[in-house]
């Protein structure tokens, strides 16, 4: 069973490797293998929650009867015994329905497993997506283009530029209204 301090030490350990991420691994992904994560999505979200899976089975794996009662069947149905014979008093005093009969260990597995599948699902799909994206079809961006977003946006600059000499009364151009007057 982890405790509040046991959890509280999780965070703080998933903390300190997500700050780590930053300062080290996202600069060494973006210099050898040109992967720019601009929102740091892998070391906000990605690394804490493969940690957090890592403690999630094994958790899984040192849940006993005798820490959690009944009540570890709530918490991993599928450890739940599969026998009729030995689930009808469960049923009746705690409305837990027949499992798998699955051990610790196995259940630890199975968490694994699922963080297995979901990891190279994850990454496939953006192997994938970064394959059709790299194609002719959608087109190559510069090394200068790839932080400019003069590209998808009419930026003021530009906008006074072009339309400078188009204006109405209010002195803005006919045809667009200014962010900042809205």
């Amino acid at each position: 069973m982890c405790q509040p301090v046991g959890a509280l030490i999780i965070g703080a350990i998933s903390g300190v490797i997500s700050v780590l991420g930053y300062k080290y691994l996202t600069p060494f992904m973006q210099k050898h293998l040109r992967i720019h994560d601009t929102c740091g999505v892998h070391n906000l979200h990605g690394m804490p929650g493969v940690i957090a899976a890592f403690f999630g089975a094994l958790m899984a794996c040192l849940a006993t009867e005798a820490t959690y009662d009944y009540s570890l069947y709530e918490i991993f149905p599928a450890r739940a015994p599969s026998s009729e014979l030995k689930i009808s008093e469960m049923r009746d005093n705690y409305g837990i329905s027949t499992g798998y009969n699955r051990t610790a260990y196995q259940q630890a597995g199975y968490q694994l497993l699922a963080l297995a599948v979901t990891l190279g699902i994850s990454i496939v799909s953006g192997l994938i997506t970064g394959l059709l994206l790299c194609t002719m079809m959608c087109g190559w961006v510069t090394e200068q283009q790839k932080f400019d977003d003069g590209v998808v946006w009419d930026l003021e600059e530009e906008f006074q530029h072009e339309f400078g000499k188009n204006r109405n009364d209010n002195n803005r151009p006919n045809d667009h209204i200014v962010m900042g007057n809205i």
